[in-house]
């Protein structure tokens, strides 16, 4: 199994993105109104231009997490709900590397993997009312390359 990285998987959904008409943009900013200043970012963000205010707004939105331990962080990944939340975009995606950590991690945390999809399907639970899906990275890589 190659090792694939941040930069890989946005690279991947840019070219899904654009494919789709979208503008893509990596490292998006959540800006606070009160202070001009950024308080949260998104790993990458699909754009469409608003018709009446020819300004782009977040339809889609990205947070990329490549390595199969850190899905056993769940204050990280919750951390990565909140962005997708903040974003506000019409739809969230975690992108996660669920094939490889039940291929990697099956020895050293069996009951975990076996419990894996569950797992993330609670942990996306908790965007509600947002609507955030989890998606395998494998996934996002394959469909770039149709």
């Amino acid at each position: 199994m190659s090792t694939v990285t941040t930069k890989t998987v946005k690279q991947a959904l840019k070219k899904i993105g654009e494919r789709a008409g979208f503008t893509c943009k990596n490292e998006y900013r959540v800006m606070d109104p009160s202070f001009k200043k950024p308080f949260a970012y998104v790993d990458h963000v699909w754009m469409k231009e608003e018709p009446f205010q020819t300004q782009e707004i977040p339809m889609v939105s990205f947070e990329i997490n490549v390595n199969p331990k850190y899905l056993g962080n769940s204050k990280k990944l919750k951390g990565d709900i909140m962005n997708l939340r903040l974003v506000n975009a019409a739809i969230g995606y975690l992108v996660v590397p669920y094939d490889r950590a039940k291929k990697e991690l099956k020895n050293i945390w069996p009951s975990w993997t076996n419990d894996l999809e569950s797992y993330l399907d609670r942990i996306v639970e908790m965007a509600k009312p947002s609507r955030v899906r989890w998606i395998d990275l494998d996934v996002v890589l394959n469909r770039a390359i149709v």
